[in-house]
């Protein structure tokens, strides 16, 4: 993968549950680490009737709106289908896209892809 197409500046955040005051649970977020990617398809929430559904082995996995793909490191190996993303240079504050799908990591191959929904400004 060529450097200059990974345009994007990502942060990955992990879920962390907190006490609530009046007790309970609270779901935070802990950014994790940063690095460079590309995402197919405008920052900006698409309309529900543009999702699509991504298959893997016929199987349909979840309904994806985005395609994120980043450079292979111990970084992107660890992060799961519950994380999400951040673009912190060009994506609008406050807007998060949802990882629903975790490419397997493949022999030769460089990369991995996400497959992501965005999340309304504020939403957790």
């Amino acid at each position: 993968m060529r450097a200059g197409r990974l345009k994007a500046r990502l942060a990955f955040d992990a879920p962390v549950r907190s006490p609530a005051p009046g007790g309970g649970t609270v779901l935070g977020w802990s950014e994790k680490f940063r690095c460079w990617g590309s995402v197919i398809a405008p920052m900006t929430p698409p309309q529900e009737s543009e999702m699509h559904e991504r298959v893997s082995g016929g199987a349909v996995v979840a309904p994806v709106a985005g395609l994120v793909t980043v450079r292979l490191s111990p970084d992107t190996l660890g992060v799961r289908d519950d994380w999400r993303i951040r673009d912190i240079v060009s994506g609008e504050p406050g807007v998060a896209m949802q990882i629903r799908t975790v490419s397997p990591k493949l022999p030769g191959v460089p990369s991995l892809k996400f497959g992501v929904v965005w999340n309304a400004p504020g939403e957790e």
